[in-house]
């Protein structure tokens, strides 16, 4: 899947500002987080970490997202201690977004969407086109095999 030459909309007045609460990288009693990941994300954390592949994720049998980050036995991201990320600069796409996604629409354009249970949704600056501009790219390189961080 190619995103080259495709348009997106996004959010606007939108301000968020990460509070490091780790909602994300965890189930909550509402829902069940899947931390989705593109075979180049999960081939970079295994190579990057000296694993195999399958101790970090298991198959999705989806598309592009083929990979599914494995949790622990409470419902968080096997690479969440207290609430710090212990693969932050190679994190996947997915927690890149988070608390926006992207979602095709049809015709070539392409929505980011927010989510309102992030506890930092309103508070912080406000979230121009430039940053979804660089997401949008980061998704581009990413779907394209290209490692942009």
């Amino acid at each position: 899947m190619s995103l080259k030459g495709k348009y997106f909309d996004f959010p606007k007045g939108i301000l968020w500002e990460c509070k490091r609460c780790a909602k994300c990288c965890r189930d909550a009693s509402y829902r069940e987080r899947k931390i989705l990941l593109l075979p180049l994300e999960a081939k970079q954390i295994a190579r990057t970490l000296g694993f195999q592949i399958e101790n970090l994720c298991r198959k999705t049998g989806l598309q592009p997202f083929t990979f599914e980050m494995k949790k622990d036995s409470e419902g968080n991201c096997i690479f969440l201690k207290g609430n710090e990320c212990q693969i932050y600069t190679i994190r996947p796409l997915i927690c890149r977004f988070y608390p926006f996604w992207l979602e095709k629409r049809g015709n070539g354009i392409f929505s980011f969407n927010v989510t309102e249970e992030c506890t930092g949704i309103g508070l912080g600056p406000l979230m121009k086109d430039d940053l979804f501009k660089k997401l949008f790219d980061m998704a581009i390189g990413k779907l394209n095999g290209k490692r942009r961080q």
